[in-house]
């Protein structure tokens, strides 16, 4: 008899975990419920202005870096004062030839590639 007894407090008082609810009140939030993203607001655009010698011009190139490259690999020269829009830094991590490489979009010609960050100065600094 005592275990009958015994089964039904048991039984009683696990219903309740048994069933999933685990005593949780109904408006108590839920853990695991993921709320909807925010959408995130496009990263602020850079534009760097090129500051080379004059006379001189900054090489926009397909790929980072200036030793052992192939002749193609230059896509296009601008000259000193032209502005740029800079894509991505890259946290300045793309290091290559002791320059930092930054990937930019000449605004004028449409064309991208990568650009010694050395000789860009950031418009408004």
């Amino acid at each position: 008899m005592f275990r009958k007894v015994l089964l039904c407090i048991c039984l009683i008082i696990l219903a309740p975990v048994i069933a999933g609810c685990a005593g949780t009140p109904e408006s108590a939030p839920d853990s695991t419920a993921t709320e909807p993203e925010e959408e995130m607001a496009p990263a602020e655009e850079i534009e760097a202005k090129v500051v080379v010698e004059a006379g001189s011009s900054l090489a926009i190139r397909k790929t980072p870096g200036i030793a052992n490259k192939p002749d193609d690999d230059v896509l296009d020269r601008v000259p000193n004062g032209r502005i740029l829009k800079v894509k991505d830094t890259h946290e300045n991590t793309i290091i290559e030839d002791e320059h930092t490489w930054w990937e930019v979009e000449d605004i004028t010609t449409g064309i991208s590639g990568w650009a010694a960050a050395d000789f860009l100065e950031v418009a408004g600094d």
